[in-house]
């Protein structure tokens, strides 16, 4: 009896080891359908991207050439990534666009103001509070900061935006030479402000990204 149970035990757990099997390759099948679909969805919605951007735009026919001409080395990842990056530029840019067309009428300074104040919000994420203590001059001035960042708009995912992010990388990395250097020159004065670790460069260097193309681009 003990040997006939072993031999049921066995084969049970022969059978729930299969059905496990087979539940794996099922699950692995319906992940690589739904992955399949998704990059499906994907590139559709790339497309329709595409075939909103103004060709007539200088800026976007620049990097939409860039992107048709390097696609096929872009991840899928990269190319939603430069793609909605040439659709919000092309939203903003038209809204500027249009208040600089409309400055051919008159325009009481409350207006101005208002519309200063709208397109700085849009693009910096400020909110009132912000504009505290500031006057007509200054709203004016930070809008045509804003303006003159947009007309260098550079989309993330480009050439051009990697090859500046490894320069600032390069920058980055001399400056973290540069103050171990004198770390170590001086060991009594070093103090934590002064140490950069590997962890922070890279921490910075993410900073720069962003600042640099979203937030330094638009302020």
């Amino acid at each position: 009896k003990k040997k006939l149970q072993e031999q049921i035990d066995t084969q049970v757990a022969k059978e729930l080891e299969e059905q496990q099997e087979r539940e794996d390759m099922r699950m692995n099948e319906q992940n690589a359908k739904d992955a399949e679909v998704a990059r499906i969805h994907a590139k559709e919605e790339i497309q329709g991207m595409i075939d909103s951007l103004d060709k007539s735009n200088k800026t976007v026919a620049k990097y939409l050439q860039e992107y048709q001409q390097f696609a096929s080395d872009l991840s899928l990842e990269k190319k939603i990534e430069l793609i909605s990056d040439l659709v919000k530029y092309q939203e903003h840019y038209k809204k500027v666009y249009k208040f600089q067309s409309q400055q051919r009428k008159p325009m009481s300074k409350k207006q101005k103001r208002e519309y200063y104040m709208a397109v700085i919000k849009s693009y910096l994420g400020w909110r009132f509070k912000d504009f505290k203590g500031m006057s007509f001059k200054d709203i004016e001035a930070k809008f045509a900061q804003v303006w003159k960042r947009i007309e260098d708009f550079t989309p993330m995912g480009s050439k051009e935006e990697a090859e500046r992010a490894k320069r600032q990388g390069i920058i980055l990395k001399k400056e973290q030479v540069k103050k171990q250097k004198l770390s170590e020159e001086a060991p009594g004065s070093k103090t934590p402000n002064e140490e950069v670790s590997e962890d922070k460069i890279k921490e910075m260097m993410q900073l720069v990204l962003v600042e640099d193309v979203y937030v330094q681009a638009l302020q």
